[in-house]
């Protein structure tokens, strides 16, 4: 009998998660088994003082599409039956991660079934219809920003660098929102409408400073908290990372930061779905944009 192999858990961010289920697809199709996906997975977010007792459990099937995850060849990997073998996340996550970046250049077998898995892990469909509906209601033709100026995005630069500003080396890193506008604004995108992903509950800068920052370089942006009340993000923080996503996913381009699984994720669907969108790095030394 094939082994199944299960996650042991799920606590990590929305994309860690997708990688670790890719892992996990791929480590059983290694071993000559299957997967068996987790009935719940984690509503996920490194907050102070929160404890894995903190955080909230939410149905796989919520978040996640399985009539999706199950069709085509990826389904061929996954089971419903009893699992026998646990595997960590990290240990799914290191596999995922090292697959995947081996797939832009690769194309044996495990690495067209960690590109269909990663195609294959996709948003509920309430979630896609509610992704739909606010690209809607944006201007035609705005894309996605990734600003990544946060307060954990202080500390973690404060913690790995010692600073918060490294413009002479690669990585550029800045968490000046009017030195990021003044690279988007110099690379000449083909829009002057940008949907600003950020997590506006831990921002530094006010949205009103934002906002002026980017206007004096002639872009209108959108932040979540713009939207219409029947448009508004959903409460529990996996949906709404998974909204967020979406909606990116959606959008004419996006600029984002490539050490960052998010925009990674985004490329890597881009590049394999046949997408074709204007993908953008910003971290990219230089005083323009880097297109992909």
């Amino acid at each position: 009998m094939a082994p199944v192999f299960y996650l042991k858990s799920m606590m990590s961010g929305l994309n860690n998660q997708r990688i670790g289920v890719i892992g996990l697809i791929i480590h059983a199709a290694r071993h000559g088994g299957k997967a068996s996906l987790p009935l719940e997975t984690v509503d996920f977010a490194p907050l102070i003082g929160r404890t894995p007792e903190d955080f909230g459990r939410l149905a796989f099937e919520d978040v996640y599409d399985l009539s999706i995850l199950n069709a085509g060849r990826v389904g061929g990997y996954l089971t419903t039956d009893e699992p026998k073998d646990v595997v960590g996340l990290d240990t799914c996550f290191a596999q995922g991660q090292t697959i995947l970046n081996e797939a832009i250049s690769q194309s044996t077998s495990a690495h067209t079934l960690a590109k269909e898995a990663l195609l294959a892990i996709q948003p509920a469909s309430i979630i896609r219809e509610h992704a739909a509906n606010i690209v809607a209601w944006l201007p035609p033709g705005t894309m996605g920003l990734q600003l990544r100026i946060e307060r954990d995005w202080h500390e973690y630069l404060m913690k790995k660098f010692g600073r918060t500003e490294i413009e002479d080396t690669e990585p550029f890193i800045t968490v000046d929102a009017q030195k990021i506008a003044a690279k988007v604004a110099r690379s000449g995108i083909s829009t002057d409408s940008l949907w600003l992903c950020c997590d506006e509950a831990d921002l530094i800068d006010s949205l009103d400073d934002i906002r002026a920052d980017f206007r004096r370089h002639g872009f209108k942006v959108f932040f979540k908290s713009d939207l219409p009340e029947e448009l508004q993000f959903p409460e529990k923080r996996l949906k709404r990372a998974f909204l967020e996503y979406a909606v990116c996913q959606r959008l004419a381009g996006y600029i984002g930061l490539s050490i960052s699984t998010f925009t990674q994720s985004l490329w890597m669907e881009s590049m394999w779905g046949g997408k074709g969108k204007s993908h953008y790095i910003y971290n990219s030394p230089g005083p323009t944009l880097l297109a992909r």
